[in-house]
């Protein structure tokens, strides 16, 4: 089997066509397959015929939105899509995967390419509505002002700039809320067939997250995915490329399609928001590492970790200790680290 290249289209246009071209082939190595870049051959190609000639070859394809894509192509591809704004063409009954350039350009995307082409099965395209829920209680010192507003502003920059088909709504709590009121809320609220989207209130979306998450969850088949954050020094905001994958332990992101919350115990319904350890027992429940997304797509702004000191926080411990999670001997929780 050989994989070939075609990074011609205009309307996806490839921003870095050397990184993707030397991690296809990557992965295409790692798949025990050939590889070959027909890019220029294709550009130069004159004619419908001559075209889906050169297109006949058996093998797989990865190719950006293209005129070859609307052809509807016979033979197993994997579509290249855009990061900002967010687009992608209906993925045909042959896609095998979809990737955005940014996954493409790094090696999580080469170790998520090799597994798509050697598993060769149709992927089903989500939906392409994201709800984004967020709790709107807070503490109201400055630098919780602070952390939320940069916060809000990165899902600003996503509805208005990444993707016009994802919103945020506020679940509206007197008081820290149990987490479950809030996944059980949104999972209510959201269209059927959404991908449901639950993070902390301080915790920022890259421009790309959605595009990302999507398609991750689409390659993989899942239903359910959860994410580690990215702690930042410095107050701005930043992009998938601009983070560095150094993942902070606890979990600040967990996605679900509308209708596919797993099953929780009355010990999880009962973890409350904004104290130690909650993110370890959903992370769990949301499949572990099975079902983790490797792209830095959430991050945050270090603060003191308040929530491991507060007097409040033995509520948390008393139900953990009865979902039965190892603690560390750093005091953390052992799930934390999936």
């Amino acid at each position: 089997m050989k994989v070939f290249l075609s990074m011609n289209g205009e309307s996806s246009k490839i921003e870095n066509p050397a990184q993707i071209r030397a991690n296809v082939a990557r992965a295409a190595a790692a798949a025990g397959m050939d590889f070959e870049d027909l890019s220029e051959q294709i550009e130069g190609i004159r004619g419908w015929e001559n075209l889906k000639s050169l297109m006949a070859q058996p093998g797989i394809w990865v190719l950006n939105d293209s005129v070859m894509l609307h052809l509807e192509p016979k033979f197993p591809y994997v579509q290249i899509s855009r990061d900002i704004p967010w687009v992608t063409s209906d993925l045909g009954p042959n896609c095998i995967g979809l990737f955005t350039q940014t996954m493409l350009e790094s090696m999580e995307g080469v170790l998520d390419l090799t597994h798509v082409l050697t598993r060769i099965q149709p992927i089903r395209q989500l939906s392409p509505v994201t709800i984004h829920m967020v709790n709107d209680y807070a503490p109201s010192d400055n630098g919780t002002i602070a952390r939320h507003g940069l916060a809000a502003a990165s899902w600003g920059h996503v509805c208005l700039h990444g993707d016009i088909h994802y919103q945020f709504q506020f679940f509206e709590s007197d008081s820290l809320p149990h987490v479950w009121n809030i996944m059980e809320q949104l999972d209510e609220m959201a269209p059927d067939g959404s991908l449901c989207m639950f993070t902390n209130r301080d915790i920022c979306l890259t421009p790309e997250s959605t595009s990302i998450i999507r398609a991750f969850m689409a390659n993989r088949g899942l239903t359910m995915a959860h994410a580690h954050r990215v702690d930042v020094a410095n107050f701005g905001l930043y992009s998938t490329r601009e983070l560095a994958a150094t993942f902070y332990p606890g979990k600040d992101l967990f996605c679900w399609i509308k209708g596919c919350l797993p099953p929780a115990t009355g010990f999880h319904k009962n973890l409350v928001l904004g104290r130690e350890g909650w993110d370890a027992a959903f992370g769990i429940l949301f499949g572990g590492v099975k079902t983790k997304i490797p792209y830095p797509v959430i991050y945050h702004l270090v603060h003191e970790a308040e929530w491991t000191v507060n007097k409040d926080n033995q509520h948390n411990q008393i139900v953990l200790s009865h979902i039965g999670l190892p603690v560390m001997n750093n005091g953390g929780y052992l799930a934390e680290a999936f």
